[in-house]
């Protein structure tokens, strides 16, 4: 399966077992986020308070620590970003970057868990992440994700949406 050949999990099957324990609340989330203003980040937040959904996991390709929520988007885009590689940097830009001797500092406007910038990290000698992301639920998985991050490397975490303007926005999904 996709899933084994990217994480070690002990028994591959726990990690499948924990994701279908939550997709029967796929609906429930999604009525509560239209309550809510379409904010699914906070419905899951709100619906999984105290339930212990995220989970440490170690990448096999390379050894890194990655946080996700099982019954979330963040089953989807470490597969989408650590299996599938819909990110990976094309060989003639990796090429420039790697020629060019300057720092990479990397600015994720909607860092959302930071699995981006844990990606990017993999690719590129990354020097520095600044990472924008405004819900709550996310927050407290980038922090997360941020500590398992290699030391010495500067974070910059920012409460907050990215935009034109200074002004209050609501998200919609």
């Amino acid at each position: 399966s996709t899933a084994r050949a990217l994480i070690c999990l002990g028994p591959s099957a726990a990690f499948f077992a924990r994701e279908l324990l939550f997709y029967p609340m796929r609906p429930v989330v999604a009525m509560m986020a239209r309550r809510r203003g379409g904010d699914i980040g906070g419905a899951w937040a709100a619906l999984m308070r105290g339930a212990g959904n995220a989970f440490t996991y170690r990448l096999r390709a390379d050894g890194r620590k990655i946080v996700i929520r099982h019954g979330t988007e963040d089953v989807f885009v470490m597969w989408e970003l650590f299996d599938r590689r819909a990110y990976a940097i094309p060989a003639a830009a990796r090429v420039a970057l790697e020629r060019d001797a300057r720092a990479i500092r990397l600015v994720d406007l909607g860092a959302n868990i930071g699995l981006g910038a844990r990606f990017f990290d993999g690719e590129l000698a990354i020097d520095a992440v600044i990472a924008y992301e405004p819900l709550v639920a996310n927050l407290v998985i980038l922090r997360r994700n941020r500590a398992l991050d290699a030391p010495g490397r500067r974070w910059r975490i920012i409460d907050a949406a990215a935009s034109t303007r200074d002004q209050d926005v609501s998200f919609t999904a």
